[in-house]
């Protein structure tokens, strides 16, 4: 049967089934965070009739994610940034659109790379650009002052702004002065299901001993390890069997390992560095503990943590509240509040009812809010648009 003689609306769904939309995942960074875990989980499922994922590196760096891209068969290609050859980036990137005739843009970084290549994708015929914006503003005054000239610089090429948290959209409101109506909401996302059966096959061969309680996450000023790192003082004073394992790394690495020694807690903390196997990690914790600071965006561990059934100390700042479903998921203390997150884990410790309501709990509220799935139907209808 000819497209003539069928519905306008069936002619639609059979040229969209037939000729996919073919989105460019940007990514400045080749590392494996927050950002790139992202991408990684939204482009891998961004692959099916409607949707072709591809991936662009602003950078001519390796790193772990794009030896995962490159296993998982997407099409990853580099338009590599130079801060004094801004014209050529926009010309390449714009180049890159045309070539790969491609019909829309998830960009995974704001500020100038965000507003380069809106521009550039612009110019290279794109009508569809999502920006993904994983931090409130800058609370610095010349920082912020820049960001918001950048945002407004790049609003003509947007679609739409897809703030990680309601935390973020409210503070991208408030500062940036962007209208509500262009800021979405979409929660980080994590593969829900796969997190709990590799925590859960970890957990059946991992021996178990006193409290391990444990923290993966960058090393870096936007978190806060110092207090992590105080209030297990105190708490290895209370239980001397007590271990904290700190997986990530950063540049407050050196910093943090000097001020373990001070607090004469050395032996009983191991820095990990980076790793690529988190559910595993997070299988070797009895406690999953997280501060951080009004900086943070999201959190994207707290959900990886939920799903692998790790009971949750959190401390009450920025969106760590929303993300925890309202403490439903975790228990909240109150910031740089250093006995009280101490005893809010020797509570937990002592308490298995609560760690076990916590362990059933966490994953049914994961894949609730955070699956993988659902996240990336939510960025394919803001691509709809």
């Amino acid at each position: 049967m000819s497209d003539i003689s069928l519905p306008i609306d069936v002619v639609m769904k059979r040229r969209a089934v037939c000729h996919p939309k073919r989105v460019l995942h940007v990514l400045s960074s080749a590392s494996l965070g927050g950002c790139e875990s992202l991408c990684f989980d939204i482009a891998t499922h961004m692959r099916n009739e409607r949707w072709a994922s591809e991936i662009v590196f602003l950078t001519d760096l390796d790193g772990p994610i794009r030896q995962r891209f490159l296993d998982r068969g997407l099409p990853v290609h580099n338009c590599v940034y130079k801060s004094r050859s801004k014209l050529n980036f926009i010309n390449h990137f714009a180049g890159l659109c045309r070539e790969r005739q491609a019909d829309a843009v998830v960009c995974y970084s704001f500020g100038l790379l965000y507003f380069l290549t809106a521009l550039a994708a612009w110019l290279g015929n794109i009508r569809h650009m999502v920006v993904h914006m994983g931090n409130p503003p800058p609370t610095e005054r010349v920082q912020r002052w820049k960001a918001t000239m950048l945002v407004h610089l790049a609003r003509p090429f947007t679609t739409v702004v897809a703030a990680c948290s309601d935390y973020v959209r409210t503070k991208a409101h408030q500062h940036y002065h962007l209208p509500l109506a262009s800021i979405r909401q979409v929660w980080n996302a994590c593969d829900v299901s796969n997190i709990h059966e590799r925590a859960a096959r970890a957990r059946d061969v991992t021996k178990r001993g006193g409290p391990v309680i444990g923290i993966v996450s960058r090393l870096d000023p936007i978190k806060d390890h110092a207090l992590v790192l105080r209030s297990f003082a105190h708490l290895v004073s209370k239980c001397p069997s007590a271990k904290l394992i700190l997986v990530g790394d950063g540049p407050l690495r050196s910093a943090l390992e000097c001020l373990a020694t001070t607090l004469k807690i050395r032996e009983s903390v191991e820095f990990r560095g980076s790793r690529t196997d988190v559910p595993e990690q997070l299988a070797e914790f009895d406690i999953f503990v997280y501060a951080t600071t009004k900086d943070e965006g999201f959190g994207s561990v707290l959900p990886e943590a939920m799903a692998a059934g790790i009971p949750i100390v959190c401390t009450d700042v920025g969106p760590c509240r929303e993300v925890l479903a309202n403490g439903d998921a975790g228990i909240l203390t109150r910031p740089g509040d250093v006995l009280g997150l101490a005893e809010a884990m020797l509570c937990l410790w002592n308490d298995a009812r609560v760690r076990n309501a916590l362990s059933l709990r966490g994953p049914e509220i994961a894949l609730h809010r955070y699956d993988v799935a659902h996240i990336a139907r939510k960025y394919e209808s803001l691509l709809s648009v």
